[in-house]
C-alpha cells in the first residue's frame, strides 16, 4: 500500500541531481554544438588575421608602385585572391561570403577620400566580382601596425 510517506521516500531529493537519457544527450549534443560553432570562430579568426595581413600587404605594394594617394584595396580584392589561391584563402567551413563584412572592420583600415559619412560607397567605382551587379566599393587604405613595421 502507497502512502504519503512511501511518496516522500521514493521522491528523490531536490539536491540530487536527475537527469533523464533524452537530457544527458541533449546536454552532450549542446556541448558537441558549443565545440563547433568555438572551433568555427578560430578558424573564422585566422582566416580574417590571414587575409587582412595579405590585403595590408597588397595595399603596401600598390603604395609602391601608384603612391600613397591613389593607393588603396578593396572586397574585390580579397574575393580575387580567395578564387585565385582557394587552399590559402578559401573560407573556413561553415563561412558565409558575408565574413568578407569584417575584413575591414576596426582602426588599421580607413575607408578612402570620398566615401561619406553617411556610409556611402564611392560612386563610379564599382564591384567587378562575378554575380556582383557591379556594386559600389568603398576603397580602404590601411593604417595599421604592418604598414609601420614594413615601412
Amino acid at each position: 500500500m502507497i502512502t504519503q510517506e512511501t511518496l516522500f521516500e521514493q521522491a528523490p531529493s531536490p539536491d540530487e541531481p536527475t537527469t533523464s537519457l533524452a537530457e544527458a544527450r541533449r546536454a552532450r549534443e549542446e556541448e558537441a554544438r558549443q565545440d563547433v560553432l568555438q572551433r568555427m570562430k578560430e578558424e573564422r579568426a585566422g582566416w580574417l588575421e590571414k587575409m587582412r595581413t595579405e590585403l595590408a600587404a597588397l595595399y603596401q605594394l600598390r603604395v609602391t608602385e601608384w603612391g600613397l594617394k591613389e593607393a588603396y584595396v578593396t572586397a574585390d580584392d580579397a574575393r580575387n585572391l580567395m578564387r585565385s589561391y582557394p587552399q590559402r584563402f578559401g573560407l573556413p567551413a561553415g563561412a558565409s561570403t558575408n565574413t568578407l563584412g569584417a575584413l575591414f572592420l576596426g582602426k588599421e583600415w580607413h575607408a578612402k577620400d570620398g566615401y561619406t559619412t553617411g556610409g556611402r560607397a564611392i560612386a563610379g567605382h564599382t564591384s567587378t566580382t562575378p554575380g556582383s551587379r557591379g556594386n559600389d566599393l568603398v576603397r580602404w587604405e590601411y593604417v595599421g601596425e604592418r604598414a609601420r613595421k614594413s615601412a
